[in-house]
């Protein structure tokens, strides 16, 4: 079916004549961004709507009637949970070109006064223009409102709906597929250039609307393309247009919120009025009902479904000369419907009926091929063609790519030269009738891109270093197009060095390189003719000498456990496992044991690569430790040995342990060896059946070894930075007097000077016990984190508990508002500079720069856009006369302060009031609760919804 339609937006209020409809959240809008107004109480909840509508007055200007839905928030989420179930009545048959019954439409119902507070049916309907005018269903669907208008072309139907739910905004994009009704795309959009009040589809398929701009501040003439989400903007609009259409010979009409019939320049954007319907459509507060309309584009008839400021529903017809309405009828429902839409034939009775089917032949990879399908031999009513000559024309999108000549029932078969990748072919066959409906196929030309590689795997032998790698083929290509002769690039990891491109065959082997322990895992990328697919990556082996300490594993990358040796030693299939980093874990991932749905107990080992220690050596090894849950008693144990096997492990580092809590918490143990050997550090999940839930481990650290006779630790470490910002630090500590193995010190030859893990200076010697004290020169500007060891003729000692600083100049604090003083032609905004940094460092108050801003957008994405700015002072004088303006308004603005190192947050100055002083006498009124055209301002204690 070929469809032009129109939409208008819904735009909410949630003053006393009007009702909130349903949020319609999904998935990809943040939690907190969602629950966040849920929080607040009623109060709160109002004063944000009412700074929403105050910064987006379009947005808020739209009315459902009360009687209208009142979705609530938890029953929507339960709904997307459940998956809504959508309900459909027969298709509507399509009419006739020259059907002389009454006109059918179409359109999304949003209200009917039949349904119940909580069962409304919203999705598509028909109507006919016979009275009195009753809507039947045909798709229903609790998430299909336009209200944020939209556009039905040929079987493709799109709209936005926009909602406000207490201050936040929330726009999705909708695409259906009108022959099956399947739901093709459901998309969160960012911002508001898409949302429109109305659109009208011109016959070439053009989507013109009033659309918002970008922020949703004003409203503008643009074009749409659903398809690609995008929009391009002719020029600003004047009016909000509750109704349009275009004609024909693409002359584009709408009716404004003022009851007048415009015409508006598709080039321009200019709106010429033509005249008055003599309809009052907006309440005494601005707002207006949802409302459509729509140009019948075989008769050039605009339809406009209006909604007055009575909420009377009636469907007229509008003279495009005068704007004089003919009233076709009222709807019997007090119906309020959106995406107005006018049916369309697809093809002249006495025209050929489509082409059944199309088919590609192509030879390989090639572009050029050809088109072919037969021709066909009946008209679109039905009966037998009695033509001795069609013409055919094939489209590719809606480039013309070949024309020709056939005869009824004739095989075609047409050369052309497509694009690479997906073309859509569109084969039309005419008479001198006209077109027949469109038959149109997707065909992916060229060598496709493959699939990945299957079953990707990599294995060493460890005796030979020589590393295996092998992968199936992909299954195909991934739009079911061509593939050749495949080759594979590989790649291997984690340093990413490529080992051979063009590789022939689905077996790889290397020989490793020589070293202490490392992993290896290889990347595989299919090649079809030089278009490349996915890279799969393989499992990850562990190959090497062993390592001389220092070893750390922080189980941040996701080949980190692949050094480990995992036991599963009860065979229960539950053992350790690698918690990737990502956003709930602070993107510090670990080691995991769990239980999962049924009680198991563990009996699992975590087993470290193989590790060389040194005779009369001490090595510290410290690993944070967690069970799951504070109200489960884990057990765990450490021990080592000469072999990464249970017997193995038969030397004790750690005895069983009890953890009862779900915060990790540092364990710092040593180890003594007695002899040059190999060993392997084994940490042992054993708790009992009913306690097991789950443990953690993360950041297994062991230190360099240490000689018996080095020196002990040094103690008392300080450190001072500059207090003007200069890059020097003021480093003190004590110097120890015992060797490791607390015998006395005879002498300390100096001392490493360690910063941020690395050695920066060597200290000179000082006597056992003395205190020393050195300068840094060199630290970078920021933290900067520093540790010492002490150093004799048998080497360093442990390096003593670090100590971190900020050092330099810090990022500015937020600002200390102050006041805000009005003069008679400037408004000057005071406050105090920040004292110190983010990081408690220095900051010079002379290179500060103050930035002023305007705020928009909503509280949990706002948007600053900036109005001045200072260097160093703490004032700012905005040149503005605080009595101009019709009507006063609160003015905010917002300020942050940045320097070469960083900016703080902004946050709100004092405001002040700008506009015109009230004339006096002063009087006010209250109708429906509220205060119309007087700007009051209110203060109370927030310990009250009042």
């Amino acid at each position: 079916m070929t469809i032009g339609v129109t939409a208008s937006m819904l735009l909410l209020s949630l003053g006393a004549n009007a009702q909130t409809t349903g949020l319609g959240l999904k998935g990809n809008k943040s939690s907190y961004e969602m629950l966040a107004p849920m929080k607040l109480t009623p109060a709160e909840r109002k004063a944000k709507l009412a700074e929403s509508i105050a910064k987006h007055p379009l947005l808020h200007k739209r009315l459902v009637p009360q009687t209208a839905k009142r979705d609530s928030l938890v029953r929507l989420n339960r709904n997307i949970e459940a998956g809504i179930k959508t309900k459909q009545a027969p298709s509507l048959p399509i009419l006739r070109a020259n059907d002389e019954k009454a006109k059918t439409l179409w359109g999304n119902v949003l209200f009917d006064n039949s349904w119940g507070a909580e069962t409304p049916e919203y999705g598509m309907y028909s109507f006919s223009t016979e009275t009195p005018i009753k809507v039947k269903k045909q798709f229903l669907d609790d998430f299909f409102r336009a209200t944020g208008a939209g556009a039905w072309i040929e079987d493709d139907l799109y709209f936005v709906m926009y909602q406000n739910f207490w201050g936040v905004d929330v726009i999705y994009l909708y695409h259906y597929d009108t022959k099956t009704w399947e739901k093709k795309l459901e998309k969160r959009l960012e911002n508001y250039s898409l949302v429109a009040i109305e659109t009208a589809v011109a016959n070439d398929g053009t989507v013109y609307g009033c659309f918002l701009d970008a922020d949703g501040t004003y409203n503008e003439l643009g074009v749409v393309d659903y398809a690609t989400e995008s929009r391009t903007t002719i020029g600003r609009l004047r009016h909000s247009y509750v109704a349009m259409g275009i004609t024909s010979d693409n002359v584009l009409y709408g009716i404004a919120e003022d009851g007048n019939l415009y015409k508006i320049d598709t080039q321009t954007a200019e709106e010429v009025v033509v005249g008055s319907t003599g309809k009052q459509l907006t309440k005494a507060d601005g707002s207006y009902f949802y409302q459509s309309g729509e140009i019948d584009q075989t008769t050039n008839t605009f339809y406009w479904d209006c909604v007055d400021n009575n909420q009377q529903s009636t469907l007229y017809t509008v003279n495009l000369t005068t704007g004089q309405l003919t009233e076709v009828g009222q709807f019997a429902n007090n119906n309020i419907i959106s995406l107005l839409t006018i049916p369309k034939a697809k093809a002249a009775d006495n025209a050929p009926a489509a082409v059944e089917q199309i088919d590609f032949d192509f030879t390989g990879g090639s572009l050029t091929g050809n088109v072919c399908f037969t021709a066909p031999t009946k008209q679109f009513d039905g009966n037998n063609l009695t033509d001795s000559k069609l013409t055919y024309t094939i489209l590719n999108g809606k480039e013309e790519i070949a024309t020709g000549e056939t005869t009824p029932g004739a095989k075609v078969s047409q050369q052309v030269t497509l694009n690479k990748g997906y073309n859509t072919i569109t084969v039309i066959v005419s008479n001198a009738n006209g077109a027949s409906p469109k038959c149109a196929s997707r065909y992916y030309a060229g060598f496709d891109t493959p699939k990945s590689v299957g079953n990707a795997q990599t294995s060493v032998n460890a005796n030979t270093g020589k590393a295996t790698v092998t992968w199936e083929a992909p299954a195909g290509g991934k739009n079911d197009g061509y593939l050749g002769e495949l080759t594979y690039d590989i790649k291997r990891y984690p340093e990413g060095k490529v080992v051979k491109t063009g590789h022939v065959g689905t077996t790889f082997e290397e020989t490793l390189p020589e070293g202490e322990t490392t992993v290896y895992g290889y990347g595989i990328t299919p090649s079809n003719n030089g278009t490349k697919g996915d890279e799969i990556v393989t499992n990850y082996v562990a190959y090497g000498d062993p390592i001389t300490p220092p070893f750390y594993n922080g189980f941040d990358a996701k080949y980190d456990l692949a050094y480990f040796t995992v036991m599963d030693a009860d065979n229960d299939g539950k053992t350790w496992s690698l918690k990737e980093a990502d956003m709930f874990n602070g993107y510090d991932g670990y080691a995991q044991i769990l239980r999962g749905e049924e009680k198991h107990s563990f009996n699992d080992w975590l087993i470290t690569p193989a590790l060389k220690v040194k005779a009369n050596h001490k090595y510290n090894i410290s690993f944070r430790l967690s069970g799951l849950y504070k109200y489960y008693e884990e057990q765990f144990e450490v021990k080592y040995g000469s072999a990464p096997t249970v017997e193995g492990m038969n030397k004790t580092l750690m005895p069983q342990t009890t953890i009862k809590r779900s915060d990790f918490e540092t364990v710092t143990l040593t180890l003594e060896a007695d002899k040059d050997e190999v060993i392997y550090l084994g940490f042992h999940a054993l708790s009992v059946l009913g306690e097991a839930m789950g443990v953690k481990i993360d950041d297994i650290n062991v230190t360099a070894g240490v000689d018996n006779l080095a020196p002990d630790q040094v103690t008392e470490l300080n450190v001072e930075a500059d207090p003007q910002g200069t890059l020097s630090t003021k480093i003190s500590f004590t110097a120890p007097t015992k060797t490791l193995n607390g015998n006395t010190l005879d002498n300390i030859t100096g001392f490493q000077l360690r910063r941020t893990g690395k050695v920066v200076a060597e200290i000179p010697a000082a006597a056992p016990g003395a205190k020393v004290e050195y300068t840094d020169n060199t630290p970078v500007n920021g933290v900067n984190v520093y540790s010492v060891a002490a150093v004799n003729e048998k080497g360093a000692s442990f390096y003593c508990t670090p100590v971190a600083v900020y050092v330099g100049e810090d990022s500015p604090t937020t600002p200390v508002k102050a006041n805000t003083e009005t003069n008679t032609n400037s408004v000057r905004f005071n406050w105090n500079a920040p004292e110190k940094g983010i990081h408690g460092g220095y900051l010079n108050p002379e290179k500060l720069t103050y930035t002023l801003a305007e705020s928009d957008g909503s509280d949990y994405k706002p948007t600053y856009t900036p109005v001045g700015n200072t260097v160093g002072k703490t004032y700012f004088d905005l040149d503005v006369n605080p009595n101009d303006g019709a009507e006063q308004t609160v003015k905010t603005l917002f300020i942050n302060a940045a320097n070469d190192y960083g900016s703080s947050a902004y946050i709100p100055l004092p405001s002040y009031i700008q506009g015109k002083p009230y004339d006096i006498p002063f009087s006010a009124s209250v109708k429906n609760y509220m205060f119309y055209g007087i700007l009051w301002a209110a203060w109370g204690t927030g310990k009250s919804d009042f």
